[in-house]
């Protein structure tokens, strides 16, 4: 199995609808959710309201080119999401599949770039090795 890498921006809000950061930033989400909705295959019935836009590469793109793609995606609207960013929660979500320890780097520029957004960061590495005879 190859390495899969999943990046996207979420933005939760207890007050703000999917639709009204929509409207905020311009940009159409892939997934939201709203206050009340239960998670799907589960119990769990949500807090927040959600709003969630991925890179748009396929899973077995490079995680630069992950960043590249989703930071590109959000430049023209990086002050309205740092406006969002005062009162509501923003975050870079980077999720990695792989068969072995991957290198997390990321250079100055991109972290000004998250930074721009007012953006936090969550990596979530899930390693799978194979079974030593």
């Amino acid at each position: 199995m190859t390495q899969e890498t999943i990046v996207r921006v979420m933005i939760l809000s207890e007050t703000y609808t999917p639709e009204t950061i929509t409207q905020c930033t311009g940009l159409q989400c892939d997934k939201s959710w709203h206050v009340g909705d239960l998670r799907k295959h589960t119990r769990i019935v949500e807090k927040t309201h959600g709003w969630v836009l991925h890179s748009g590469l396929p899973k077995t793109a490079s995680l630069e080119s992950h960043m590249e793609a989703i930071l590109r995606i959000f430049e023209p609207v990086k002050i309205a999401v740092k406006n969002l960013s005062m009162t509501e929660t923003v975050e870079m979500s980077v999720v990695i599949y792989a068969p072995s320890e991957p290198a997390l780097c990321f250079d100055k520029m991109t972290m000004e770039r998250i930074a721009e957004l007012g953006a936090g960061m969550d990596i979530d590495l899930y390693v799978w090795k194979k079974d030593s005879d």
